[in-house]
């Protein structure tokens, strides 16, 4: 197997825990936690804290799966950043909406503009109903 093809199927579990976002999925009654780097897996609890530390035992498990070689859930398409291409969005929220996701973007060590396109991602997909 050639060096660019080993590197497509490597999952950086750092990355997926960098990256989960927690909301508030109305339809289930519960908090969600996801990342975009690991379609499959979540967590869900009455809380926050609840929520995330499911979603954490679960990449736990999955990576010691991916580790081992056998079929989890991790998704290896889905390595890294996003790739570039991207247009400006120019936007007026309020102070408190802008404020947390400043505050969401330094907890997650991304960019705003990734935090939004997480949020989308999930969004999009079904995984979190507005």
């Amino acid at each position: 197997m050639d060096t660019l093809k080993q590197l497509e199927n490597i999952i950086d579990k750092q990355k997926i825990l960098e990256t989960a976002v927690t909301l508030w999925d109305k339809a289930s009654r519960c908090f969600i936690t996801q990342s975009p780097q690991a379609d499959y897996v979540l967590g869900a609890g009455l809380t926050e804290q609840e929520s995330k530390e499911a979603f954490i035992t679960m990449v736990e498990g999955q990576y010691q799966e991916y580790l081992k070689g056998t079929h989890g859930v991790l998704n290896a398409r889905k390595v890294g950043r996003p790739q570039a291409g991207r247009v400006t969005l120019n936007t007026r929220l309020a102070p408190d909406i802008k404020a947390f996701l400043a505050q969401l973007a330094k907890q997650q060590k991304r960019s705003q503009g990734e935090i939004i396109e997480a949020l989308v991602d999930m969004v999009r997909t079904k995984k979190v109903r507005l």
